[in-house]
């Protein structure tokens, strides 16, 4: 058996983040729901095809984008879907996540979510400071914070997480603490946190390349790095990706499936798709069916450097079984490579797999780009 994610992108938002560069838009009016179900039906439909019967759908995730912009009956007709073209689906899924911006969320929602199968949440909270949200273009504030985390408590849901950025100008260790202090008030499960990333074509970028806005210093990025690190795996959470902590059980498994290079459906504009031995990227266009440019690969031709993006972040034991559709040459190559970062200090190496040591966790960028070159 080989798992089978299912990724549902989820292509609007109420306003733009200054900083994010995902595929989103902002609906003048109200958001095309039918249409949107329609042509993710049709995308589904089209890519049955390329499932191989030993594939199991164990996880969705609902992305974006604002997931929770949309209506409780939007996410439940989207799993009946799941369910109607991927017979097992509802016998072998396992997580069923969706992303919530605390402003979009309530009771009812949440409660219809439950019921039509959901059974994990992860709310976009990044920062409680007013400022650094206005520094961020971002909508939120410390009440509505604690009004979603409050709601996704009560709600039987035992599964649920939240996101902080850290990275910011002026952000200070006091920022860093208030959030954790709430997310550790309402058991938050998993803690996603990112390094602010500048990219290009953002708002933000253009606001610091025009010196509107300034830019924090790396050694302030590494300074929280180590600072949130410390004081999460105090109170039990497990680092196991660069950016991702969690209590033991409650890992994100849909995104350990990216990580292992393992197999996705993707649905929606812009989304992406890998089942072997094709790739499909989807356009970014929300005003009609998003269609697909898909790349047929081989082992001949298949880029290693695809792989590793994920596999290096992943911070718990690899096998080596992820680099058998490789030909010789390049799992020599790969090897050699392995062997000068075990020297280093960054790998350990085992008999049949790998693992990232806290040397390698720090110092990531470094470790991907000489397994990249």
């Amino acid at each position: 058996m080989n798992a089978l994610g299912i990724y549902i992108h989820i292509p609007f938002c109420s306003s733009k983040c200054h900083y994010c560069d995902f595929y989103s838009s902002v609906p003048g009016g109200s958001i095309p729901e039918q249409e949107t179900l329609d042509s993710m039906k049709r995308e589904l439909e089209s890519k049955i095809a390329y499932l191989q019967p030993s594939w199991v759908p164990v996880t969705a995730y609902f992305g974006g984008g604002t997931p929770s912009v949309v209506s409780g009956d939007f996410v439940r007709e989207m799993i009946s879907l799941l369910g109607f073209y991927l017979h097992s689906f509802h016998q072998s899924v396992r997580e069923i996540t969706v992303e919530a911006n605390p402003e979009s969320l309530d009771a009812a929602k949440v409660e219809s979510w439950r019921k039509a199968g959901v059974n994990r949440v992860h709310l976009g909270v990044q920062t409680l400071n007013p400022r650094l949200l206005e520094y961020l273009g971002r909508r939120g504030s410390p009440e509505s914070a604690q009004t979603a985390l409050s709601l996704l408590r009560d709600s039987g849901l035992h599964n649920y997480g939240a996101d902080l950025i850290y990275g910011i100008y002026s952000q200070t260790r006091r920022d860093l603490d208030a959030i954790l202090d709430l997310f550790f008030a309402y058991n938050v499960r998993h803690i996603s946190a990112y390094v602010l990333t500048l990219h290009e074509g953002t708002r933000l970028y253009t606001d610091i390349q025009r010196g509107i806005k300034k830019a924090a210093s790396p050694h302030r990025d590494y300074f929280h790095d180590r600072y949130l690190e410390k004081k999460l795996a105090d109170v039990g959470f497990q680092r196991y990706e660069i950016s991702n902590y969690a209590k033991p059980g409650f890992a994100s498994l849909h995104n350990i499936l990216y990580w292992k290079y393992r197999p996705y459906i993707g649905l929606g504009a812009g989304a992406h798709s890998f089942l072997p031995p094709f790739r499909f990227a989807g356009k970014k266009n929300n005003r009609r069916h998003p269609e697909t440019e898909t790349d047929f690969f081989s082992r001949e031709n298949e880029d290693p450097r695809n792989m590793h993006i994920g596999l290096y972040r992943y911070l718990n034991y690899q096998s080596f079984s992820a680099f058998r559709s490789l030909t010789p040459a390049q799992r020599n190559a790969i090897a050699v490579k392995m062997k000068s970062l075990e020297a280093r200090g960054m790998l350990e190496l085992f008999p049949h797999g790998f693992r990232v040591t806290p040397s390698g966790a720090m110092f990531n960028d470094p470790l991907l780009a000489e397994m990249m070159d």
